[in-house]
């Protein structure tokens, strides 16, 4: 570019040079002729060619600007080369001042303790220092545009890590004014496991609607948010607008592999995703912006609704070319294009290089021979990172420096620390110890000069975390290098955050926990979460509070499980009644928080650890609870046989609560018989335990209803099921726990429903799903939501019936429950069939056979010959309908599943 305006400068200038004697000689007196008036003749010219004099002066205009922009330039490279030069200078007075570099550890004594006033909830990121934002301005008038739509309510920014998610919200709540609720999760996060979301909503709820009390639990949380946020009479205008961005919500997502990716394993953030499906009305300056790397599952159904996904790219090759310059990198455009080409105009990684060149390179790409292997094409940009860092280790730092064990430090920090309690931590590091206060804060200017530390500039300084990729790189070398000295550091942490939760932080004791446990000093982390409970108002809830209780309890119990809910470490060094006690917690935390598969896995270190008298029996009901709807059918099977050996003699409760259970498995299994005496004798052993109450109730009592509701052959049989369900709610009594409560409602409504009465039993149905929405109970849940979606379609509100579907659907994959999928494929499958949807209803077909086969799930085999049955038909393939009609038939008979009777001659009348 540079070669094509000296071009054209020069022919400018040589044309003019060329023309004007031609002109002048034109124009010149003769002799004997009076001289000209040089003022007119000029007039005269100008107004002949003044369309070429404006060309001229354009081009000039231009050239002008050039001069000035590389002028700026060079200087601001100069200013880079003689602070580079003091830089240098002051490392090496540093290091001759300073004792010999040495691999990082942590003194023995615990550093000062600083109480920093607690951080502000809204953390204020406009006081970041500045940062630069290209090529986004497309991508912000767009969530102008969506904040203006009445129609859209929620607005999904989709990036990997360092494209630049975060740095665009900043912008854009910049430029409306900076008075939009903003919330970072990533820079909230303690273990990624156990992040929570209680600290967010009491914030949020206090910022939108500061006179309403904290709901009781998750469900009653979202609503009030929403209800805040998107709802109201009042009128919102540009200025006013109910606006709230959410920073890092992956950090809330379901972790483990193949459970969903981009499920919200945190209950409250589950229930606000899937309550925006109920938004209606004017959105017009109402809008929920949040920041995330993966798609969010919930909000997939919403789409071209009130929600859309709006991806976020790299950086095109002129933006990241753009932004090297807007970094005091300067080179010809050749120069440019490998680095933008090797990193793929990842922002992150753009920027990183570009501060880089510009601190310890003069701002020159003289040297690109020397730092191309930073950028080599098909290295990615995770590799491309590492690089980089590992070039800041070995080429620009000393081995050792103050540099790394800076950066290591500050790897550790999970969400903003005030600069006076990171000076403190400095004092546990003997080499950070032993530099200064001067030559930190040197430090500390390097670093944030080369990209790799953001401080605020407020009037109270907070050191940002390192943006995960790169505390991730430190994290790992650290561990490798001194995993001693790691731990003790961690363990310095925890006493700081615990210091700040005694001055009211409420973020503080997670911090003071997580760090604790990373550090291995889980005694000290259990005193604290002891004395927490007993003292800090976080006690055991109950009933629909407890899902709000174990929202917040979480990240405080992920502590004690660094790998995972998996196992407690072998290094905890507990005793086996204090391990007792947190995987009990743990286990009813996970199952409050519908993590069922990891509450399956800590149920199981229970029950191997607790096989004996009341406790045993009490953890075998616990885990085949859970076992069941996950469609592990064998293994509870063989758990409540177990179990009902173990809790002969003792409490009469376990042994009843353990047949009934034997006898839901077996029904599952498609075992009617052994089933049905499995729940007689469980009803005989309630006879004897409560003479009162002779009945199965509750939970127990929906297995024996739904078993009689299965086998009934006539309409008495059916009345006798409700009159049944009637005894329960005259015996019930107050205080009852949730789960009964809703399984009594759900007996009644199927009762009701299979007696030709629709609109009660889905009165009924509908009592049952709100006693479960947040109470943290999804596998329950989830079966309910089935139940209704098939008295809808029978009513025909296909419709609605989808809705339970879908919703059903997405607990099924947050929650690992294969047995309730199965029966979720079954209905959607039937609701693609009745809207002619042959494909959907082909696929939805195959994976109920899959499961059936897959789960021994005996009891869906007459229903899948059903569903084939009925494609058959539809596709007008008579004979083969007919056959799996029959096959249909002589499976029922064999099972003695008579309600189905009606169903396959009301399917399948025409065939």
């Amino acid at each position: 570019m540079q070669h094509t305006i000296r071009t054209w400068r020069a022919a400018l200038i040589s044309g003019l040079l060329l023309g004007m004697p031609q002109r002048l000689s034109a124009a010149s007196p003769q002799e004997n002729e009076t001289p000209p008036d040089w003022l007119a003749y000029l007039e005269s010219l100008a107004a002949e060619h003044t369309g070429a004099l404006l060309g001229v002066m354009v081009l000039l205009g231009l050239l002008f600007a050039l001069r000035r922009r590389r002028a700026h330039l060079l200087a601001r490279a100069a200013a880079a080369a003689q602070s580079s030069g003091r830089r240098r200078a002051q490392q090496t007075a540093v290091a001759v001042t300073t004792p010999p570099a040495e691999a990082v550890e942590v003194a023995a004594v615990e550093p000062p303790r600083p109480t920093p006033s607690p951080l502000p909830a809204d953390l204020p990121p406009l006081l970041i220092e500045e940062e630069l934002c290209l090529g986004r301005q497309k991508t912000m008038a767009l969530l102008d545009g969506y904040l203006a739509d009445p129609q859209v309510a929620v607005v999904c920014l989709l990036a990997p890590a360092g494209v630049g998610k975060s740095c665009l919200l900043r912008h854009w709540r910049k430029a409306r004014g900076g008075h939009d609720f903003f919330w970072s999760f990533s820079e909230r996060a303690g273990q990624p496991h156990g992040t929570g979301s209680g600290h967010f909503f009491r914030q949020a709820l206090a910022f939108f609607s500061p006179e309403e009390p904290l709901p009781a639990n998750p469900e009653a949380r979202a609503q009030s948010l929403l209800r805040a946020l998107l709802g109201g009479s009042r009128e919102r205008t540009a200025a006013t607008a109910g606006l709230m961005l959410l920073d890092g919500v992956e950090a809330l997502h379901w972790g483990q592999e193949g459970m969903g990716g981009g499920c919200f394993a945190d209950p409250g953030m589950h229930a606000l995703a899937r309550l925006l499906g109920n938004v209606a009305g004017d959105c017009s300056h109402r809008l929920l912006v949040l920041a995330s790397q993966r798609p969010i599952v919930e909000l997939a159904p919403l789409r071209g609704g009130v929600y859309r996904e709006l991806p976020l790219e790299n950086l095109k090759e002129n933006e990241a070319t753009q932004l090297l310059h807007e970094l005091g990198v300067r080179g010809k455009f050749a120069d440019f294009r490998p680095v933008v080409k090797g990193v793929r105009g990842h922002t992150l990684s753009i920027t990183l290089l570009g501060r880089l060149i510009a601190r310890y390179y003069q701002g020159s790409m003289a040297n690109k021979d020397a730092l191309s292997p930073l950028w080599a094409t098909g290295a990615g940009v995770e590799t491309a990172l590492e690089r980089l860092l590992e070039h800041y280790d070995k080429q620009i730092w000393p081995q050792e420096g103050l540099q790394h064990a800076f950066l290591r430090l500050l790897a550790l920090l999970q969400r903003p620390m005030e600069e006076a309690a990171v000076g403190a931590l400095c004092q546990a590091v003997p080499s950070l110890r032993a530099a200064g206060v001067e030559v930190l804060a040197a430090l500390r200017n390097e670093l944030q000069q080369a990209g790799l530390l953001r401080v605020t500039s407020a009037a109270v300084p907070l050191f940002w975390p390192l943006h995960p990729l790169v505390a991730a790189h430190y994290t790992r070398h650290w561990q490798a290098a001194d995993s001693a000295g790691w731990q003790q550091a961690q363990r310095a942490l925890a006493r700081h955050w615990a210091v700040a939760a005694q001055g009211g932080d409420p973020e503080a004791m997670e911090q003071a926990l997580g760090h604790a446990g990373l550090g291995g000093d889980y005694p000290w982390a259990l005193q604290q979460w002891r004395a927490g409970r007993s003292g800090g108002g976080r006690g055991v809830a109950s009933g629909s509070e407890k899902g709000a209780a174990v929202s917040d309890e979480l990240p405080l119990l992920a502590a004690f499980f660094p790998q995972g809910w998996q196992a407690l470490p072998s290094e905890a060094g507990l005793a086996a009644v204090e391990s007792g006690e947190l995987l009990r917690e743990t286990a009813n935390a996970l199952l409050a928080a519908g993590r069922l598969t990891e509450a399956v896995a800590v149920q199981r270190i229970l029950w191997r650890s607790e096989q004996e008298g009341a406790e045993g029996a009490a953890r075998a009901v616990a885990l085949c609870d859970l076992l069941l709807p996950m469609g592990a059918l064998a293994e509870a099977l063989a758990t409540a046989k177990q179990g009902i050996q173990q809790a002969a003699g003792g409490e009469a409760f376990w042994p009843m609560a353990l047949q009934a259970l034997q006898g839901a498995i077996l029904q599952q299994m498609g075992e009617m018989g052994g089933s049905l005496a499995a729940l007689q004798q469980a009803e005989i052993l309630e006879r004897a335990r409560q003479p009162g109450t002779p009945r199965l109730l509750g939970v127990q009592g929906k297995y024996y209803c739904d078993l009689l509701l299965e086998q009934a052959r006539t309409l008495a049989d059916r009345e006798a099921v409700l009159r049944r369900t009637e005894e329960f709610f005259r015996w019930r009594v107050p205080g009852d726990p949730v789960q009964e409560v809703a399984m009594e409602h759900l007996s009644m409504g199927r009762a009701l429903a299979a007696l030709g009465r629709a609109t009660e039993g889905l009165a009924q149905l509908g009592q049952a799903i709100a006693v479960l929405h947040g109470a943290g109970l999804d596998h329950l849940l989830a079966e309910c939501l089935l139940r209704r979606g098939e008295v809808l379609r029978q009513c025909g509100e296909l419709a609605a019936a989808r809705r339970d579907a879908e919703e059903a659907l997405i607990l099924v994959e947050r929650g690992g429950l294969a047995l309730w999928g199965v029966d979720g494929w079954l209905l959607a499958s039937h609701l693609s069939l009745d809207n002619g949807q042959l494909a959907d209803a082909e696929a939805g077909l195959a994976r109920v056979e899959a499961g059936i086969a897959a789960l021994g799930y005996g009891r869906r085999l007459v229903e899948a010959h059903l569903l084939r049955a009925r494609l058959w038909q539809v596709q007008k393939q008579f004979e083969a309908a007919r056959q799996e009609r029959d096959q249909a038939r002589q499976q029922l008979e064999v099972q003695g599943q008579w309600s189905l009777l009606f169903v396959l001659e009301q399917e399948l009348a025409g065939l």
